[in-house]
C-alpha cells in the first residue's frame, strides 16, 4: 500500500507542474501578445507612411517631367550635349537671347491666364 501512495503522491505532483506550466504558458502568451500589439500597429503605420511617400514620389516625377523639354533633331552625341550647347543651339534656330534665371516655383502663386486663341503649346 506504500507504493500506492507514493505513486499517488507523483501524480499529484506531475499534476500541479502541469497545472504551473500551463499558468506560465498563458502569462508568456499574454505577456508576447501585450509587447507584439504596439508593433503591428507601428507596422501598420509605417505601411500607411510608406504608401504615402510612394504616391507623393510618383505625383513630384510625373510633375518634373511634365515641365521637361525634349529636343529632337540636333546633331551630337548624347554625350556631348550639355546646357551650353543646347541653349547656343536654341537661340540660333530661334533668334532669341536666352536669360538664364534661377526660379523658384510655388504652387501659391498664380496660374498665369490663358489667352483666348493662343495656342497653348508651341508644335
Amino acid at each position: 500500500m506504500a507504493e500506492n501512495g507514493t505513486a499517488k503522491e507523483l501524480i499529484d505532483e506531475i499534476m500541479k507542474m502541469r497545472t504551473e506550466l500551463k499558468e506560465q504558458i498563458a502569462s508568456s502568451e499574454a505577456n508576447i501578445l501585450s509587447k507584439l500589439e504596439p508593433l503591428q500597429q507601428k507596422v501598420e503605420r509605417v505601411e500607411r507612411e510608406n504608401a504615402e511617400l510612394r504616391s507623393k514620389i510618383e505625383k513630384i516625377e510625373r510633375d518634373s517631367r511634365k515641365k521637361n523639354i525634349v529636343i529632337f533633331g540636333l546633331n551630337k552625341a548624347p554625350s556631348e550635349l550639355s546646357y551650353d550647347v543646347v541653349k547656343n543651339s536654341l537661340e540660333s534656330l530661334l533668334k532669341v537671347e536666352i536669360r538664364e534665371q534661377n526660379k523658384v516655383l510655388r504652387k501659391h502663386l498664380a496660374k498665369p491666364k490663358t489667352i483666348q486663341g493662343a495656342e497653348a503649346y508651341i508644335k
